[in-house]
């Protein structure tokens, strides 16, 4: 086949007088997952296809899973839709790797060069330590009521557990993690994982809070190399916030549309009222968002390619891929964005313009 293949280029068939084949560039690319962008619509992620890949220092993201270690087939179902980036909602946990890979175990455990296991740091608990937490002084309502607050105010710590917590044993290769795209030195990757070890062993261990203190603040403080410069930061709750207000804006849009189902068809002002209001709260908003993602996604791509962080292919492929996403989201919220006025058989009824673009797990709801 490669022969002619060869032969083929060779030859330079003409198509017509203007288009001529000179060459065919063959892209290999079974051990590798295409890249994608975090919600900073900065940093590049990619999915580990091979745990032997992962190194000490590594920055790597997972979905959010609150049954996380209680069933199997939960585990597996997540990490696929991770992969698929089908979740209806990008919320992702952090962790720093701080072994290299250098086996994995008959029972699919990454394992270090001396036998044990890789450890990560990380923020995190699972379901079934948190209900042993609510119920270690009993059941009754008061000691309950205690701990919950407990847990609420506290719900995960910061610990070295191993990676095997994220690998699943019969396949590793489909583990739904994504690692930070970036070029890290060793001396880079050394005081990442010192820094997380000191940190897990003083006795002043960071607090965990959603808002100031989470997961990804700890990574990207302990990711010293990456675009934030070892800053507190978290992304990701900006992100969510803004998804929780927009979708506020969508729950008033759905208010009006009701409203304008049970207005009476000789009440042409109040209808064209209601239908700009139910635009204003519900299509603007997510043009308006999928427009600024657009743009700050393109700047900052072409900033990254100008500055050599980025490969042609990686630059070409992402610029594609968000241009396609935000017009076909385009599309499809002209097209069903729409409110339909109510039929006279059925007062009662609400019309319902089901905007596709809110499934979208990039923009939101």
């Amino acid at each position: 086949m490669r022969a002619v293949v060869d032969n083929f280029v060779a030859s330079m068939l003409p198509f017509d007088e203007s288009v001529r084949v000179s060459h065919i560039d063959w892209c290999e690319c079974q051990d590798a997952m295409p890249p994608t962008l975090y919600v900073d619509d900065w940093t590049v992620l990619r999915e580990v296809v091979n745990p032997y890949t992962l190194r000490a220092g590594d920055h790597c993201i997972v979905s959010v899973n609150v049954l996380h270690k209680l069933w199997k087939w939960s585990d597996m179902l997540c990490s696929a839709l991770t992969s698929w980036e089908v979740l209806p909602f990008r919320l992702f946990h952090h962790f720093v790797v701080l072994d290299d890979v250098a086996s994995i175990g008959a029972n699919g455990v990454p394992l270090r060069a001396d036998g044990t296991p890789v450890r990560i740091a990380e923020f995190s608990d699972s379901f079934v330590n948190a209900m042993r937490r609510l119920t270690m002084e009993g059941y009754s309502l008061t000691a309950l009521l205690r701990n919950i607050h407990r847990v609420l105010t506290n719900p995960a710590r910061f610990h070295t557990p191993p990676l095997a917590d994220y690998v699943h044993r019969r396949q590793p290769g489909r583990c739904g993690i994504f690692v930070v795209a970036q070029q890290l030195s060793e001396e880079q990757r050394r005081r990442t994982v010192e820094n997380a070890l000191t940190l897990a062993r003083s006795n002043e261990a960071p607090v965990y809070c959603v808002f100031s203190s989470n997961c990804e603040h700890l990574a990207w403080q302990l990711d010293a190399s990456s675009s934030y410069k070892g800053r507190f930061v978290s992304p990701q709750v900006a992100h969510n916030m803004w998804k929780a207000f927009r979708l506020s804006l969508c729950l008033v849009a759905v208010v009006c549309l009701r409203v304008l189902a049970s207005l009476p068809a000789d009440r042409p002002l109040s209808h064209a009222a209601f239908a700009t209001l139910y635009h204003l709260f519900a299509t603007v908003p997510m043009g308006a968002q999928v427009q600024a993602c657009l743009v700050r996604t393109a700047v900052n791509l072409t900033q990254r390619r100008g500055a050599g962080d980025l490969e042609k292919g990686t630059y070409e492929y992402l610029m594609i891929k968000e241009t396609f996403r935000a017009a076909w989201l385009a599309i499809l919220g002209t097209r069903s964005g729409r409110p339909v006025r109510a039929s006279r058989r059925r007062p009662w009824s609400m019309p319902v313009a089901i905007k596709m673009s809110h499934c979208d797990p990039k923009y939101g709801l």
